[in-house]
């Protein structure tokens, strides 16, 4: 079943993606704008800006992280993605025996916080659903599922009930939560120290004049950087 949810990530459904991406990024300028000279958490900061892309491409949420107090989803994602000594033992439980998990009653995150994300998922899967609006984000994805990838184009669809949707978007969400915001933190890090390859990518950068999916994707330098900061910093977490 997931390989054919991963249909969802196709370079098809990315382009549809785009644009809601690109508000996100558009929020994180304009809040570095304001700031300008002011020192930053680079991990903090991209924690943010990927909550709010995870939220509104995934899940149809509009929300703005980067200001305060910031969406409850986030507060979620830090705990779930929070690895003390005793989230540890809580994970090697969960992963040698369900039935002591379930005995002892050990969760990954707090039972309210859970209910409150399966609520919002919900809320927005039954709103999309009644108002028929396109946004090409996870959430149509799911509801409008033929199971179809670039290897199975004629798979059946996916019958899926109201959990089970809700549950796989929960999926996508730890999934992709604390990955993405360790890379572009380490990224962030290498180019402040590596002056050079910044000036590169600037160059590369700003040699595009209309920002798109295919002139991103098309970017072989910046393609460069991030496989090699992946490489070194967050293979591990990515693979």
């Amino acid at each position: 079943m997931r390989k054919r949810l991963n249909g969802g990530f196709t370079p098809n459904k990315m382009k549809d993606m785009f644009g809601i991406i690109n508000e996100s990024v558009d929020t994180l300028v304009e809040y570095l704008s304001e700031r300008e000279g002011a020192g930053v958490d680079s991990r903090e900061l991209f924690t943010r800006l990927n909550c709010n892309v995870i939220l509104n491409t995934m899940f149809g949420i509009e929300c703005n992280c980067l200001k305060e107090p910031p969406h409850k989803l986030f507060s979620m994602g830090n705990e779930i993605n929070d690895y003390s000594s005793w989230k540890f033992v809580r994970i090697f439980a969960t992963t040698i025996s369900m039935t002591l998990t379930k005995l002892l009653d050990i969760n990954l995150v707090r039972g309210e916080l859970f209910v409150h994300f399966m609520q919002a998922i919900k809320g927005s899967l039954r709103e999309r659903e009644r108002n028929k609006t396109f946004r090409g984000d996870m959430v149509d994805f799911m509801l409008d599922n033929k199971g179809e990838t670039d290897d199975e184009p004629s798979a059946k669809k996916i019958n899926l009930n109201e959990d089970e949707k809700a549950m796989q978007l929960f999926g996508f969400f730890i999934g992709g939560y604390d990955a993405i915001s360790a890379l572009l933190a380490y990224s962030s890090y290498e180019l402040a120290v590596n002056p050079d390859i910044q000036r590169r990518l600037r160059e590369e950068v700003e040699g595009v004049t209309h920002l798109t999916y295919e002139s991103l994707m098309n970017m072989k330098y910046l393609d460069m950087v991030v496989s090699g900061d992946t490489a070194l910093h967050c293979g591990p977490l990515l693979n």
